[in-house]
């Protein structure tokens, strides 16, 4: 599948995860930009081709992540992964590995910063 400019709710939802303050923040924004993103499953996960130089140095693979739950009362997680500086996966899954069934406004997620 080729690379293709993110849809409005994948961007909604990157940019939420991106609205709380951490360490490499403000790089994966500009990142975010013009990145582009290849989906990788059904739930909504995605793979990112960053066009923007600009280096994050993030304290951990997955600087921020979130949760929410899904319509059956499952929870939903939604992780960025970000490798040598740069975006590269929103990974979304659900504690029993079963699809998502519903689709989840950005302002529903909870969002997390690891320590």
């Amino acid at each position: 599948m080729p690379f293709r400019p993110l849809r409005q709710d994948e961007r909604d939802l990157v940019s939420r995860l991106l609205a709380i303050e951490f360490l490499g923040r403000q790089q994966l924004l500009a990142q975010l930009t013009s990145a582009t993103v290849e989906p990788i499953d059904l739930n909504g996960s995605l793979r990112f081709e960053v066009h923007e130089d600009t280096h994050a140095d993030v304290s951990k693979r997955i600087p921020v992540e979130a949760h929410c739950l899904d319509s059956d009362d499952v929870c939903i997680h939604a992780l960025l992964h970000v490798l040598n500086g740069r975006l590269s996966e929103l990974e979304i899954y659900k504690d029993d590995s079963t699809p998502v069934v519903r689709a989840i406004d950005a302002e529903e997620w909870e969002i997390v910063v690891p320590y």
